[in-house]
C-alpha cells in the first residue's frame, strides 16, 4: 500500500539525492529554471520506506508538476503521486494541471496520456536553450532514452 504525505525537512536531502532521472536538482520548464528544493513536494511511502516524490508549483488557476519520480516503477507509486497532487490542486480551486517532458521521454508521454493528459505544446529547441540555464554547454549533445538527442520540450495539460 502506498501512503502519500507532505515532505518534511528530513526528506529534502533524500529527494535531492534521487533527482538523476529528472536530470538533477534543477529543472527547466517553459524557459524558467526551477530549483526543486525551493518548491512544495509530497513523498510516497511503501512498506515504511520512501518510494517516490512529486514536486509541484501551485498557482491560482493552474498547478505545474515540476518533477515526479518513483523508485520502483510499475508499482502504482507514480499514479498515486499524480492523483494526490491533482486532488490537492482541485481542492485549492485550480482548473488545470500541467507538466512537461522532453522529446525522448516516451514512457512519460505514455504514462501521462493514460491518465488523461493531452499534448498542449511542443517547444522546439527548448532543451537546447535550457542547457544555458543549467550550465551545460549548448553544443554538447545530451542523449536521452533510446539514444535520442534531447532537444525539445513537450507540455501536457489536464483539466481538473
Amino acid at each position: 500500500m502506498t501512503f502519500i504525505r507532505d515532505i518534511t525537512d528530513n526528506d529534502r536531502e533524500w529527494l535531492l539525492a534521487n533527482t538523476d532521472p529528472l536530470g538533477g536538482p534543477e529543472v527547466v520548464s517553459g524557459g524558467v529554471l526551477h530549483r526543486l528544493r525551493d518548491h512544495p513536494a509530497v513523498i510516497s511511502e511503501s512498506d515504511g520506506a520512501r518510494s517516490g516524490y512529486a514536486v509541484f508549483r501551485p498557482g491560482a488557476v493552474r498547478w505545474e508538476i515540476l518533477g515526479i519520480m518513483s523508485i520502483v516503477p510499475r508499482k502504482g507509486t507514480g499514479s498515486a503521486l499524480l492523483d494526490h497532487v491533482e486532488a490537492m490542486a482541485k481542492s485549492a480551486g485550480a482548473a488545470q494541471i500541467r507538466l512537461s517532458t522532453t522529446n525522448d521521454n516516451f514512457p512519460a508521454m505514455r504514462f501521462c496520456q493514460l491518465r488523461g493528459y493531452r499534448f498542449r505544446q511542443l517547444i522546439p529547441g527548448a532543451f537546447l536553450e535550457s542547457k544555458k540555464l543549467r550550465g551545460i554547454p549548448r553544443d554538447l549533445p545530451v542523449l536521452g532514452n533510446y539514444g535520442i538527442e534531447i532537444r525539445d520540450e513537450i507540455i501536457l495539460n489536464k483539466d481538473l
